[in-house]
């Protein structure tokens, strides 16, 4: 490969970047009190929840390289669980400047990552210690587009607005709300 995603990495990587930018155009219009409004979904604020996408998917980054790579990845359901609960407290009254920034950095980074993987790379399957299942890094990848979306339909339920800031009852996620692992 003379350097260039392959098609597939390039669709998922802009299907990616396309999720988290939705995200940081709903979190650049929270008001202060916006951002401390506890969300339905999560009983989480608005603040931990964006923290919580950051976070979240930086760690599905690495798991999309770690099965891309033919490792399995270590993190289990009774670890996942405790850190969002350790999160949600932790973060709930996050800097929305700061928070925002790590959302850009996670973009950049997770477009870069994605492209960066080969047809063969994409396709390759390890156990996912979270669902205790093979995944394929491609599938992994797609986890990181519904986490995003699924927690970013939280926040839009309860913001009650559109990615893009306007009331709007017709966004849906395009890649569903479960993440497999």
């Amino acid at each position: 490969m003379s350097g260039l995603a392959t098609q597939t990495a390039e669709a998922i990587a802009d299907a990616v970047e396309e999720a988290i930018q939705q995200a940081l155009l709903v979190g650049e219009r929270c008001t202060g009190s916006d951002w401390l409004t506890r969300t339905e979904a999560e009983g989480w604020t608005v603040a931990a929840v964006f923290h919580h996408i950051a976070s979240g998917d930086e760690l599905i980054i690495r798991w999309t390289q770690e099965i891309a790579t033919g490792h399995d990845t270590l993190e289990g359901p009774d670890y996942i669980n405790a850190l969002n609960a350790r999160e949600g407290e932790r973060h709930a009254a996050c800097d929305r400047l700061e928070t925002l920034r790590q959302l850009r950095r996670i973009r950049d980074s997770a477009g870069r990552v994605v492209r960066g993987l080969t047809e063969e790379q994409l396709g390759r399957s390890a156990v996912c210690a979270w669902s205790g299942r093979p995944q394929t890094a491609k599938q992994m990848a797609h986890g990181l587009i519904d986490h995003t979306r699924e927690h970013l339909e939280s926040i839009r339920a309860t913001l009650e607005v559109d990615p893009a800031g306007a009331a709007d009852d017709s966004f849906e996620p395009p890649f569903g709300h479960r993440l497999d692992c």
